[in-house]
């Protein structure tokens, strides 16, 4: 089974991503993180690394916490 570049599955405990990194660009990266492990599977596209690793926090956290004093996309934002 082959993966394309940029394309990486992660495995956190029970709960799975799947991230695309799109671009590199401005010392970080951009793309989409799919979260594997809830139904129906939601998506988000980030902007930085911080975003995502924002997200993948909240997704283990489950308690939708503010972790930062920043202005971030959520999972609650999915439709």
């Amino acid at each position: 089974m082959s993966q394309d570049k940029g394309e990486r599955r992660k495995n956190f405990g029970s709960t799975d991503f799947l991230l695309r990194i799109q671009f590199r660009q401005h010392a970080t990266w951009q793309g989409e993180i799919q979260w594997l492990g809830n139904w129906p599977e939601k998506k988000r596209f980030f902007r930085s690394f911080l975003e995502m690793v924002m997200l993948i926090q909240e997704a283990l956290d489950q308690d939708g916490r503010v972790v930062a004093d920043i202005r971030c996309q959520s999972w609650d934002d999915c439709p």
